[in-house]
């Protein structure tokens, strides 16, 4: 860009301050709120995609069919590896990753770690890690390994290298084998600690389901036909439930490649899943935004041709081509685009802490993918912002501006038509907006049934000692002053449920069906103020209410077809 192109546009932006401003920080906004959107959306499609075979690798997943209805869980049986590599001459490897509750004690220090997995040495097959001690070969060989990541290091071992180091998991004795870097924030597999578990001797049980078996395929696997294939496995499952008389039962196992395992739907026991369809909403909006930012730049633009024109036909007449004048004002928008740009850059860099605390992600501009969005989008902008004001303005006719008959300036017709589509997409985002917030305000007030506030929920580790302790935990809880309750159960409808076939007499009807269970104590429907339609709550009174109580929801009244429940098997 010549050095006279660039005088001209520093003089313009000096003396049209106010234009300049509202011009450039509407189309940096615009910018920033696109480039934010763009970096959400990146993050949701790329989890796990770090993986050096991420295209080869699914996760085996199973639906159980009862005669009422069809249970689907992320999990499955352990013995299905072992089938999968015995039975399939495409897979290449398995792995089973298991959920270990492990209680790490350190000294006098006592951890209930998260995000600790039972597995087998083939998970460094599958997966990638990054080794900074120790190395994939004999991590999880030998019985009572664990392999931490550096976090996981620097909290159990402080600034000493964890490697040959001992640390009590569950009781036991283990050794730290090697440490590798922590896992990207987008995975499905959050790994903070692995730990060595032979999977061998496991045998076909219908209730354990226990593991997350996944699949590493010799190529790019045809994952319809693999379903397809995996219908063959009944020659095991059939005996199994079989022989524990579940007549009318039926297993089946699905595979869904790894790419879309962070969007799987209707799966119990599963991590949190994101959503494709509020990714595409998201991608819809990061592109109207940017269009009304571009429009609006492109209406201001224009409607100050007329300012212009004496200069234009100046330069028409001492010799300046199209071309000439073309290149000046295409120069131009590069350097108002380039400082949008860098204003929305700043921007976006100011909220992405806001924005990774209220999303819980851990979104960064940093690395290639924010590089190749500005090296795509900024050519992009600059044509479209200053490519149409640069053609309306370099079409003046030098005697039309001179004789006055071309001061309502140009483009006039084409931006009104731009400001009507501004207008419509407003609009339709602003209603969009309200039909967002309604649906938002009906999910926070809607009575759940139950009194959650002031309601906080305490972990207590799956260790045989910390059962045995949890009842003088909970009378010691009680004492603290501010306690006003005390209940000990299962978790809350919130952590998910515990399914278990059941056996149900209705109306004389014999009837198996998948239940989800919560083991509740007396405190429980007091304390969250859940009231009770019919019946009672359970009590130390009736000894028998610890093996054959049941209190059941009216969602489950209705789906047995039982007018009256109380006292039925």
């Amino acid at each position: 860009m010549p050095a006279n192109y660039l005088k001209i546009t520093a003089r313009r932006l000096l003396r049209q301050r106010a234009f300049s401003l509202i011009n450039i920080l509407g189309l940096s906004i615009g910018l920033a709120s696109c480039l934010m959107i763009y970096l959400y959306v990146y993050n949701e499609m790329t989890y796990d995609a770090y993986n050096r075979f991420a295209g080869r690798i699914a996760r085996v997943t199973s639906i159980l069919h009862s005669p009422e209805s069809d249970l689907a869980l992320a999990t499955s049986p352990l013995p299905l590896a072992g089938a999968l590599r015995r039975d399939y001459p495409g897979v290449e490897a398995t792995v089973i990753t298991q959920d270990s509750n492990v209680t790490i004690r350190q000294g006098t220090d006592v951890f209930a770690a998260q995000n600790f997995f039972f597995s087998e040495p083939s998970i460094f097959t599958v997966f990638s890690f990054r080794f900074l001690e120790g190395s994939a070969a004999g991590a999880l060989d030998r019985p009572n390994s664990v392999v931490l990541t550096r976090s996981m290091e620097k909290k159990y071992f402080g600034e000493k290298a964890a490697l040959g180091m001992t640390m009590v998991c569950n009781g036991k004795v283990c050794r730290v084998t090697a440490v590798v870097a922590d896992r990207p924030a987008n995975t499905d597999l959050a790994i903070d600690g692995l730990i060595s578990k032979d999977f061998s001797v496991a045998d076909w049980n219908f209730d354990d389901f226990t593991c997350y078996t996944y699949v590493l395929f010799r190529g790019k696997p045809d994952i319809r036909r693999f379903n397809k294939e995996l219908g063959s496995l009944d020659k095991y499952t059939r005996p199994m439930l079989d022989e524990q008389g579940a007549k009318g039962w039926a297993l089946r196992f699905e595979a869904e490649s790894l790419a879309d395992v962070h969007f799987s739907k209707g799966k119990i026991i599963d991590t949190a899943k994101g959503n494709r369809q509020f990714n595409r909403i998201f991608s819809a909006l990061a592109v109207f935004i940017l269009l009304i930012a571009l429009l609006n730049y492109i209406n201001l633009s224009t409607a100050r041709a007329a300012e212009r024109m004496r200069e234009v036909g100046v330069r028409k007449v001492i010799g300046a081509r199209p071309a000439q004048l073309i290149r000046q004002f295409l120069g131009e928008s590069v350097v108002l685009v380039g400082l949008a740009w860098v204003i929305a850059i700043g921007l976006v860099e100011l909220g992405i802490p806001v924005f990774n605390r209220a999303l819980a992600v851990k979104l960064s501009f940093s690395g290639w993918a924010g590089i190749l969005f500005l090296v795509i989008l900024f050519p992009v902008t600059v044509l479209s912002a200053g490519g149409y004001p640069a053609f309306v303005l370099s079409r003046f006719r030098p005697v039309k501006v001179f004789k006055g008959g071309a001061q309502s300036g140009g483009g006039a017709g084409l931006r009104k038509v731009f400001t009507v589509i501004q207008f419509v997409i407003t609009l339709a985002m602003l209603a969009g907006a309200v039909i967002f917030y309604q649906q938002m305000y009906f999910m926070f007030h809607k009575d759940p049934g139950l009194d959650r506030s002031e309601v906080l929920e305490v972990g207590i580790p799956t260790d045989s000692v910390s059962r045995a302790a949890a009842p003088a935990f909970a009378e010691a809880l009680r004492r603290v002053s501010g306690v006003r309750e005390v209940s000990l159960g299962s978790g809350l409808p919130t952590d998910g449920v515990s399914m278990s076939s059941t056996t149900v007499w209705s109306n004389h009807r014999k009837r198996e069906m998948l239940i989800g269970y919560f083991f509740i104590d007396p405190r429980f429907i007091p304390m969250l103020r859940i009231q009770l339609v019919a019946g009672r709550n359970v009590s130390d009174s009736f000894p028998t209410d610890k093996s054959e109580a049941f209190i059941v929801n009216e969602a489950f009244v209705r789906s047995v077809g039982c007018r009256s429940p109380i006292g039925e098997r």
